[in-house]
């Protein structure tokens, strides 16, 4: 009974500054600190998505609602237009209310951190470390390969709501996207 009062608080405080999303100022976030490194027979990839809090969306996370983030690698043979090897991944956020405390959760790990200011949250839930995105037999000898990372944001639902919100308003609705350099199998031998 709880949860069904508070969503409702939620959906209607969120449906109500929706009015307003019309006269939102959008961002467009974008990739940085790409890093890929061979460990042993892996790739492992670290980066942060940069540019992609508004102080509306900062009010979506602080709201109690979980707030979703998907992650997606994929592995392209220069010059194909479908992808040899995918991985999907997602990170989520959710305040506690009554805790005033933030949880963080990390798919590819399968961990939960805590933190009590979202400026941390900020830090860590739009950064990933060390994610091993492919194995050296995913390469095949003598192919050039890159890798292309999105991510996007999941629609919020609310309970007894018969819409979502669609959370990529924030984001411009675009999917942030790059492309990392060209290399092949010879990255293990180094």
């Amino acid at each position: 009974m709880f949860n069904a009062l508070t969503d409702r608080l939620i959906a209607t405080i969120i449906s109500i500054g929706s009015l307003f999303f019309p006269f939102l100022e959008s961002i467009e976030p974008n990739f940085s600190n790409i890093q890929f490194n061979t460990v042993g027979s892996a790739v492992v990839l670290s980066m942060h998505l940069d540019n992609c809090y508004t102080d509306q969306l900062n009010q979506v996370i602080s709201s109690g609602k979980t707030v979703k983030i998907f992650f997606q690698s994929e592995l392209f043979r220069t010059k194909a237009k479908n992808p040899d090897h995918t991985q999907n991944f997602y990170h989520t956020v959710r305040y506690n209310l009554l805790e005033n405390q933030y949880e963080v959760y990390f798919s590819e790990t399968d961990r939960r951190r805590l933190f009590s200011d979202i400026s941390l949250v900020h830090k860590y839930f739009t950064s990933v470390s060390n994610y091993q995105v492919l194995k050296s037999e995913d390469l095949k000898s003598g192919q050039d390969y890159y890798i292309r990372l999105t991510a996007y944001l999941e629609n919020i639902t609310f309970i007894g709501e018969d819409s979502d919100l669609d959370l990529m308003l924030f984001w411009n609705n675009k999917k942030p996207s790059v492309d990392t350099e060209v290399f092949n199998s010879s990255i293990f031998l180094h």
